[in-house]
């Protein structure tokens, strides 16, 4: 992954440019359309608009697609390193409509616009966008086919009375229309409970946080009291994360449920016109452990690194979707505190970032056989290492 920043550079007439002054390192060159970023919003259409507007793909070099596929050029101590002739193209942007049916603006208020795209693993690069009148609809401009999210925050009130949106769309090949009611946060009552003949643990450590899958900002973590209650305040109306840590060995969240629905995939979809929200853990006690041996043909492999994945994956952001364990010198590993379930099993030898190759890991868990694992079972297993190209 590239840090952002970077160091500008504009072309002269010919199209051709430099950047000096670069420490050693690799980079790449991102290229930007030339609309700038803080025009991008409007407060009324523009006159005989047209339907798209062109303007210059947004690519890195090399590479000439995005982030994840630039193949970064590397630049020694004094050196001056010519990346060739990058192609460019322009291609149509489109804008989005966004009407704001609730607004807890006050008078003299303006709500900041911000974009967010999603990058792969369900992480986002968040811009801001500009400063816009509260309430009043605008026009943003300036978006590739592809998936987004706009929020938009009253500025300048604390964040549980500030009324926010954070709407998810896609950019096919027309401008669209979307809606955004600025609503301020809620309060979300929560308890965890023992699973039926167990009970509670030591829940002193425990703390719940939640997290936006937008990735702006959240509510605070919140510890629960010793009979499992918990209140969370100011939880922005947006698909939540639900991160438990701290709940000791053996025990395990069996299941969350959201006003009595089950949450899939540690996701809450909070609903907007809910009386309460009222968040159920379920702790179980119990884990189911897989122990065995990594081999290459016939001889362990040292010091591997194994991970399990819940199977189907539900969702690739969930923080309990997958564990890992290292091995020993002789190759022999324990994964222990598995919710009981369905899991798929990889071996690598390392988790060297130079080497991991997601597509090839992605290849590697689907391929792998299904391991189920029963309340309180212990599975031994052998596994054939993985090597990913």
């Amino acid at each position: 992954g590239f840090e952002p920043g970077g160091t500008p550079a504009t072309t002269d007439s010919d199209g051709q440019f430099a950047v000096t002054g670069l420490a050693p390192g690799e980079y790449a060159v991102e290229i930007h359309p030339q609309a700038a970023q803080e025009k991008r919003v409007l407060t009324q259409t523009p006159k005989d608009s047209p339907a798209a507007e062109p303007d210059y793909e947004h690519t890195y070099w090399p590479g000439g697609h995005g982030a994840d596929a630039a193949l970064p050029v590397t630049i020694g101590s004094g050196a001056t390193v010519h990346i060739g002739r990058l192609p460019v193209r322009k291609v149509p942007y489109y804008r989005v409509h966004v009407r704001i049916p609730v607004s807890n603006c006050q008078a003299g208020d303006t709500m900041q616009v911000t974009e967010s795209i999603q990058t792969g693993r369900g992480g986002a690069t968040i811009h801001p966008l500009a400063s816009a009148p509260c309430g009043k609809e605008i026009f943003v401009t300036g978006f590739s086919p592809g998936s987004y999210r706009l929020i938009l925050s009253v500025a300048g009130h604390a964040l549980e009375n500030r009324g926010t949106a954070s709407v998810p769309f896609s950019i096919v090949d027309e401008n669209i229309e979307i809606t955004a009611p600025l609503m301020p946060g809620v309060a979300i009552d929560g308890v965890f409970l023992a699973e039926d003949g167990t009970k509670l643990p030591d829940l002193t450590k425990t703390t719940i946080g939640l997290r936006a899958v937008d990735h702006l900002v959240s509510a605070l973590p919140a510890p629960p009291t010793p009979d499992g209650k918990f209140r969370i305040e100011g939880v922005r109306l947006v698909e939540q994360m639900v991160f438990i840590s701290g709940l000791g060995p053996g025990n395990y969240v069996k299941e969350i449920r959201y006003n009595g629905a089950a949450v899939v995939g540690d996701i809450v979809t909070l609903q907007g016109g809910a009386m309460a929200h009222k968040l159920t853990i379920v702790i179980d006690d119990k884990p189911g452990t897989i122990l065995g041996a990594v081999m290459s043909g016939d001889k362990p492999v040292s010091r591997p690194v194994v991970i399990a994945k819940r199977w189907p994956p539900q969702n690739p952001m969930s923080p309990s979707g997958t564990v890992g364990a290292r091995g020993d010198e002789a190759g022999q590993f324990r994964i222990g505190g598995l919710v009981p379930g369905d899991y798929h099993l990889i071996a690598v030898r390392s988790l060297d970032p130079a080497t991991w190759n997601e597509a090839a890991a992605d290849r590697a868990f689907a391929a792998a056989k299904k391991i189920e694992v029963g309340p309180n079972n212990v599975l031994n297993v052998t596994l054939e290492v993985t090597d990913l190209r």
